[in-house]
């Protein structure tokens, strides 16, 4: 059992990893039944956007946002700002990925950072609330922060254009350096792109907002337990634009590069860098991610649209994927293209791929293929002996009271499972520790529900320290072992705090 355990624990939050841009008002694109905050509209700046398919559906979800936040007078006459950048803070925010329990409360690399452009810059304030469309470069690029502009074919190339690239792929965004994560034997490197354009609008005065973004998660084999991820050693300054140090593993093994982000689960080994991108041949999964964000607190309720738990009669989830080739996430029916059901049979692969079936299993319908579902068969959670999921007193959590109790080192190498009383934790300090399954509070019941905490903060000085919420419905990877651990198609939560700063005009 403790084989199993460390064998599952904690690798699914390299499932996904959210970006989100602070300050930001309701992008009207979230199909929520939040009060209207705008007061003002305006025409973006133009940008040039490429559709991807399966990132359109966006969960449907309810905000309460309390109360407003107390408006700071501004000097009449002051600017309002051309655009804003967010960067996240890897320690206090929170990721929660699917429905078994381990890939909750993930951490963030640090130093990942995201600028947006304002329609309003150079106005007289009161600025009031600003359409906002990015990403833009990000002004410190090389003091202290990565410029993130980079060929997808191969992150070490900056660029700002395709032409930049050549043979090297498209020129594009990202949010953070690779993220490394480790589990019992199985070690996984994210590499986190931006996909289109990130659009929403924002109340300058206030700080709250929301955004629509779109991610492409790809996900990487590790090298090694320790370090997931390739690692850039021996850099003397991180993100100051020189490459004085040296890749370890990858596809640029040996080569130059620069300290772009720190993981300090993995230290000594937690320094990634976009010059260091793992190996091509090395990816597993390219998972899309639709992603709404806002500064409001969010409650995502379960009703009788969603799907069906394929392993628990009677209940309901809130993610599977649509009965299509491509197997979009979903969480209606109303989010699958063409009429496909969520969570319906399809036939995998074969002459009629992608196209609906009724029999599990190889059938006369699938010629070539076979009637299924990709990725685990869903349930509400894992909690011992169809146990409700209980609420942790002062948050919006919640754990198995009846178990099962996980094991792992603590307070550092979380990823490490472990036996009590073993030899298992090895790095200094470390102990083996246990605690009850993390479980989300829904239960698979029509009404049930669960909640993303946010908040907005006023900016002082163009500086304001905001907490962003999101829900979002994740597809399953191509490796059986990863959809059982993290527990996919599921639920992903985010609780993303970080800094809001104003770009001057």
């Amino acid at each position: 059992m403790q084989d199993a355990l460390k064998k599952s624990l904690r690798i699914a939050g390299y499932a996904v990893m959210a970006v989100a841009i602070a300050h930001c008002g309701d992008s009207n694109n979230n199909n929520d039944n939040t009060t209207p905050r705008a007061t003002r509209t305006a025409t973006p700046k133009p940008l040039t956007a490429t559709p991807t398919p399966g990132l359109s559906a966006i969960p449907t979800v309810t905000s309460t946002g309390g109360t407003v936040p107390t408006v700071t007078a501004t000097p009449t006459g002051s600017p309002c700002p051309g655009g804003i950048s967010f960067e996240g803070n890897a320690a206090t925010s929170r990721l929660d990925t699917g429905f078994v329990g381990f890939a909750h409360d993930a951490k963030i690399i640090d130093r990942g950072k995201v600028s947006v452009a304002t329609d309003c810059g150079g106005n007289a304030r009161p600025c009031g609330v600003c359409n906002v469309t990015g990403p833009i470069p990000n002004t410190n690029a090389g003091a202290g922060v990565s410029n993130n502009h980079r060929c997808n074919g191969d992150t070490s190339i900056e660029c700002t254009s395709n032409a930049d690239c050549g043979a090297s792929g498209t020129c594009e965004w990202f949010f953070g350096s690779p993220l490394p994560l480790a589990a019992g034997g199985v070690s996984t490197c994210i590499v986190n792109q931006v996909v289109g354009i990130i659009t929403g609008t924002a109340n300058i005065e206030t700080g709250e907002g929301a955004t629509k973004v779109a991610l492409r998660s790809s996900v990487f084999t590790g090298p090694a337990l320790n370090q997931p991820c390739p690692t850039c050693n021996g850099d003397a300054t991180i993100a100051d634009g020189v490459r004085s140090g040296t890749c370890s593993g990858g596809a640029r093994d040996g080569l130059s590069c620069d300290v772009s982000g720190t993981s300090p689960t993995f230290d000594p080994n937690g320094k990634t860098s976009f010059d260091c991108p793992p190996i091509a041949g090395a990816r597993i999964a390219a998972l899309s991610i639709d992603l709404s964000n806002s500064t409001f607190t969010t409650t995502k309720t379960l009703s009788a649209a969603n799907p069906d738990c394929r392993a628990a009669a009677g209940k309901k989830c809130f993610c599977d994927t649509c009965a299509t080739a491509a197997a979009e996430p979903c969480s209606t029916n109303a989010d699958c293209p063409g009429g496909a059901a969520c969570g319906g049979k399809r036939c995998r692969g074969g002459t009629n791929n992608g196209a609906a079936c009724a029999t599990s299993g190889v059938a006369s319908e699938c010629p070539g293929g076979a009637c299924g579902v990709p990725g685990q068969a869903t349930v509400p959670n894992q909690c011992s002996n169809g146990s409700d999921c209980a609420p942790i007193a002062g948050s919006n959590n919640g754990e198995c009271p009846a178990g099962p109790v996980d094991f792992f080192c603590s307070p550092h190498d979380t990823f490490q499972g472990c036996t009590p009383g073993g030899t298992d934790c090895t790095f200094p300090g470390d102990t083996c520790a246990g605690k009850n399954r993390p479980c989300f509070l829904d239960n698979g019941n029509i009404g049930g529900s669960v909640t993303a905490t946010g908040a907005a903060e006023v900016p002082v000085n163009g500086t304001s320290h905001p907490k962003l919420a999101a829900f979002f419905c994740v597809a399953p990877t191509s490796s059986g072992s990863v959809n059982a651990a993290a527990g996919l198609p599921g639920l992903g939560r985010l609780q993303l705090d970080g800094t809001a700063q104003e770009i001057a005009p």
